[in-house]
């Protein structure tokens, strides 16, 4: 964040640029996200495919240690139940059961301490690492907020259960967007897909001016779902 601080600082002293947008992937879009938050003067902040929303050094970087990680698996744990091949698989012991079954009951967990947040922030407790909160700091700072995920992208699912009902009606209200890409992966690794992302980030950084984007745009030329 000092890094990007530094970097406005010398674009408006040095070249007269006041108006800048911040668009990051995966740990970019974390650092981008931690920006707005924090109120860093910022035009627009687009975020693509975070798969975290607070960080603390010392952290793992082992996936199942974090929610999304513990998401992925879940989930993938539940798409598996429809493939024979899969069942095959842990008939024959080739299927992690302790790690599916830890992702699991961490996943029900995580809903749990979402549930007791929002009884929280009702009685008005002090919460920390709470997204909820931070999203309401981006409004106040009135900065432009949009995330962008890949179809099935696990940063996703983490947003909207943290986040919940106050963030459908941050879209709602246009005061936060929201964009899925169909058929791309985390990292937009294939043609299709980065063709999806540009012209997803030139529809959303052409109209960044008044925030003003509509469900009815056709965002990319494979269309992506609006939510």
């Amino acid at each position: 964040m000092d890094d990007v601080r530094a970097a406005l600082r010398w674009l408006e002293q040095t070249h007269g640029v006041t108006q800048v947008r911040l668009v990051g992937l995966c740990s970019g879009a974390y650092h981008a996200w931690r920006c707005a938050v924090a109120g860093l003067r910022l035009s627009h902040v687009v975020a693509i495919n975070p798969l975290v929303y607070h960080w603390r050094s010392g952290m793992s970087l082992d996936p199942t240690h974090h929610a999304f990680g513990q998401i992925d698996i879940a989930d993938g744990a539940v798409r598996s139940l429809k493939d024979p091949a899969r069942w095959m698989k842990l008939l024959r012991g080739q299927v992690h059961v302790r790690v599916i079954l830890r992702a699991m009951a961490a996943r029900l967990m995580g809903r749990l301490q979402n549930i007791s947040r929002h009884v929280g922030r009702r009685l008005h407790w002090p919460l920390s690492e709470d997204v909820v909160s931070d999203l309401r700091q981006v409004i106040r700072h009135a900065t432009p907020l949009s995330f962008v995920f890949s179809e099935g992208d696990p940063g996703q699912a983490l947003l909207r259960q943290e986040a919940g009902s106050f963030l459908k009606g941050q879209i709602a209200s246009a005061r936060v967007h929201l964009t899925t890409i169909e058929r791309s992966d985390h990292t937009f690794s294939t043609r299709t897909g980065r063709d999806s992302l540009y012209n997803c980030l030139n529809s959303i950084l052409s109209a960044a001016s008044d925030f003003a984007v509509r469900e009815d745009q056709n965002l990319a030329s494979v269309t992506p779902q609006q939510s």
